[in-house]
């Protein structure tokens, strides 16, 4: 009884990280592609872009003196991301569907043009 006992505890110990995996997404718009990887391990939901890790949340830094805000909602239907300078009026937000797998980038660099993108994402599998 403790060995089935012990097998079951280890079992549940082991099974944990089972479906925490990282998911590997490149979306592709006209001559733009872009690439993030989404995780879903142990210590929290977390989004890279272009190598950058944003955990979910809103985040406080400080870029070239500035504190820049980042917020980042990553629901079963959606991934919201936004990061903003206010002082600056720059700023990017990026919305994924994750059912039909678009995505709508926009946002503003100091003193230029909004900017708008669409995009079109799958997910991608490792190879190895």
């Amino acid at each position: 009884m403790k060995k089935l006992l012990g097998i079951v505890v280890l079992g549940l110990l082991l099974s944990g990280n089972a479906f925490a995996k990282n998911i590997i997404i490149k979306c592709l718009a006209k001559n733009k592609d872009f690439s993030l990887i989404l995780s879903f391990e142990d210590g929290g939901n977390w989004i890279s872009i272009k190598g950058d890790k944003k955990v979910v949340g809103t985040n406080r830094n400080i870029v070239l003196g500035e504190e820049e805000v980042v917020t980042l909602k990553i629901t079963e239907d959606k991934i919201e991301y936004m990061e903003m300078i206010a002082s600056s009026e720059t700023f990017m937000v990026i919305d994924i569907n994750r059912v039909d797998g678009s995505m709508y980038q926009y946002g503003k660099i100091l003193g230029g043009d909004r900017y708008d993108n669409y995009y079109t994402c799958e997910k991608i599998d490792r190879k190895f």
